[in-house]
């Protein structure tokens, strides 16, 4: 789903598994397969009052509990990092084991700010593939 902002957003970054987890259900004692996802809408450093107020209101208003429950921020260099909407699925539905925001805040964590002077820079550094976008991969577990 699209969140729409009083503040211009710079972009989407969306991170997401290309090979699934595999769990057993403890009740049922079945197998499946799952991928996590985490998403977040881009913003300009200017605009980090504006991010951290949305990520609060989306932890207290919402009906969710953690690990489900979004209002992740990440502020890195020149951008402010936002979830709160899109297409985040960070713990897995039967076991509730988060596997997006550990892999993700890993990954925030190796970037060298100081080889930073646009967006473009910033991604680079992830250790990871770019990908192409498809949202049907999340959410079908396809």
């Amino acid at each position: 789903p699209e969140q729409t902002y009083p503040v211009k957003t710079i972009g989407r970054l969306v991170f997401w598994r290309t090979k699934p987890v595999y769990e057993i259900d403890s009740k049922s004692g079945s197998e499946f397969q799952w991928k996590s996802s985490m998403s977040f809408d881009v913003f300009s450093i200017s605009d980090t009052a504006f991010c951290y107020r949305s990520a609060y209101q989306a932890r207290v208003l919402s009906s969710a509990v953690p690990p489900v429950v979004l209002g992740d921020i990440i502020v890195l260099d020149k951008y402010a990092f936002l979830s709160i909407a899109g297409y985040s699925e960070v713990s897995s539905s039967v076991t509730h084991r988060d596997y997006g925001r550990p892999v993700v805040n890993y990954l925030f964590s190796k970037i060298d700010t100081s080889r930073v002077s646009n967006i473009r820079d910033l991604l680079n550094q992830f250790e990871i593939e770019e990908g192409k976008w498809d949202p049907h991969i999340i959410q079908w577990g396809r």
